[in-house]
């Protein structure tokens, strides 16, 4: 869900807050998170993702991963995420470069049998034509429906991904 969207000197900066409400353990949904090698088996959008540098799992300061995301509006985004911090099972802190520009955090909370992951994604578009894109009102109101398109699709698969691990477990 957008919270807010600015102009900034690379273009428009986008703030974007989404929860995942998976009936998942806590342990099944961060290892699944931080597994993002494997998020292209179970989150549609997400074409690509492999680690540039450092391990997949554990989650480690100083991870590289490269992902492509192909949006519901037909264009695709190829960006690098750096692990910059985390607190092991509570939350995982990133910057982001390449076709967006800033920073995401997820945070983990759970209780009564359900893990909250909760993104907050602050990132500004760099891709020229994306950039001069959202400058225009109805773009960037598209551009956050697209995204929350690729979110809702990512939260679909995890509660798949989790339901399949809860029968086999």
């Amino acid at each position: 869900m957008l919270i807010g969207a600015e102009r900034v000197a690379e273009g428009t900066r986008f703030h974007f807050r989404s929860t995942w409400k998976i009936p998942s353990g806590l342990v099944a949904i961060w290892n699944a998170i931080g597994g993002v090698d494997r998020w292209p088996e179970w989150w549609p959008s997400i074409t690509e993702a492999w680690v540039v540098r450092g391990p997949t799992l554990p989650v480690t300061v100083g991870t590289i991963t490269e992902y492509r995301v192909r949006s519901p509006l037909g264009y695709a985004l190829r960006f690098r995420s750096e692990v910059t911090a985390f607190d092991l099972g509570k939350w995982i802190e990133t910057k982001i470069h390449g076709n967006l520009s800033g920073r995401g955090r997820w945070d983990f909370v759970h209780a009564a049998g359900v893990t909250s992951a909760i993104l907050a994604w602050d990132v500004a578009v760099t891709r020229p034509v994306l950039v001069r894109l959202a400058a225009l009102g109805v773009v960037r109101s598209a551009m956050s429906w697209a995204h929350d398109r690729v979110m809702d699709g990512g939260e679909d698969g995890l509660r798949r991904l989790a339901a399949v691990k809860r029968a086999h477990a």
